[in-house]
């Protein structure tokens, strides 16, 4: 109970930082502001997180992870919940997290935030070359399924898809594009690259 509760306390700190992030940015964040934001005092969060380096690669997890708290009112369609074909998991994969609504958004400005102030910590950096290597790994997987070929001929495929998915979400967590038509967009690039993949076969 001691364990679950602790977790519990930690996924409530992290959610904390990530609506911090999402309105003021990664550069203002302090943990005084973290501890106010959650509602408990100023030493808690250095019980779970040293310092502001820890907390954010802590962030970067929950979020990578899917643990973050967004979409909290959606119930999602029975064939999201359990995908069934290749195809539909692949899609729900890589559009999830792109929707119409504020807590949604919210999960891509952090992200896009943890983005860029990896440029400037190497730490940070390196957990977030871990999450996409094990993101590009998860995509590669699911497209072997869809084409019915071996996954390591289709790697090159997988990172050329998740770049553009990502592309996509930038834009959209810009304004440049609104969901639909990221989503509509998204779309488009896994019907093409599936299509690809079961044809003459891609090139790396």
């Amino acid at each position: 109970m001691f364990i679950h509760a602790k977790q519990h306390r930690q996924a409530q700190l992290l959610d904390a930082a990530c609506r911090l992030i999402a309105r003021s940015g990664v550069r203002r964040l302090k943990m005084e502001d973290l501890a106010r934001e959650a509602g408990v005092s100023v030493g808690l969060p250095y019980r779970y997180f040293a310092g502001r380096t820890e907390l954010l690669a802590a962030v970067l997890s929950h979020v990578a992870s899917g643990d973050a708290t967004y979409r909290a009112d959606a119930t999602p369609e029975p064939e999201d919940r359990e995908p069934g074909t290749p195809e539909r998991a692949l899609t729900f994969a890589l559009t999830d997290e792109i929707a119409d609504d504020p807590d949604a958004v919210r999960i891509a400005r952090v992200w896009s935030e943890l983005y860029a102030e990896s440029l400037f910590d190497d730490g940070l950096r390196r957990r977030l070359h871990e999450v996409n290597v094990a993101r590009i790994d998860e995509i590669t997987d699911l497209l072997a399924e869809c084409a019915g070929r071996p996954a390591e001929s289709l790697r090159p495929a997988a990172m050329r898809l998740v770049a553009t998915v990502e592309g996509f979400h930038s834009w959209w967590v810009l304004g440049t594009i609104d969901a639909s038509q990221a989503r509509e967009s998204v779309l488009a690039a896994i019907e093409d690259t599936i299509a690809r993949c079961r044809g003459a076969g891609d090139a790396p």
